[in-house]
């Protein structure tokens, strides 16, 4: 039991309220942890003693760190999802302006090079460019060769 001398010192020679501060400025997971070691130190002191009038309270005790566990475990893995969705969402940025900047050099080298479809690509870069400028990202350097 790793917090057991922890656990010890705080609530055998401090009061119970720094327990519980000392408790929640641990990391989530180790706060089930310490709950789990507490308990095990009360059931082991409660066989010890053969003090068996707290065995109500050691029950809920047990049931309410169960509960406790539970929402830990889903607030953490609310969180590795979020993290996980950000991740695929800058992934996502980044194959679209990947492919939006393949698409700009694509009409780019259409107009350039005068291919059948330059008449068409001209139309599409004026469009993109006024896209480009409402949006506040238009690059004038980019299309300088057709401007």
């Amino acid at each position: 039991m790793y917090y057991k001398q922890q656990l010890f010192d705080i609530i055998f020679n401090e009061n119970p309220t720094s327990f519980i501060k000392w408790l929640t400025k641990q990391p989530l997971k180790e706060q089930v942890v310490i709950l789990r070691e507490f308990k095990q130190m009360v059931l082991q002191n409660m066989f010890k003693s053969q003090n068996f009038s707290i065995a109500d309270t050691v029950k809920a005790l047990s049931k309410t760190i169960d509960e406790y566990e539970k929402e830990v475990l889903a607030e953490l893995d609310a969180e590795a999802q979020h993290k996980e969705a950000l991740e695929e969402q800058e992934k996502a940025m980044q194959q679209i302006e990947t492919t939006t900047v393949g698409i700009k050099q694509y009409v780019l080298s259409c107009i350039v090079n005068n291919e059948p479809n330059a008449a068409e690509m001209k139309e599409l870069a004026q469009k993109i460019i006024a896209l480009e400028k409402e949006q506040g990202t238009h690059n004038p350097d980019f299309w300088e060769a057709i401007l």
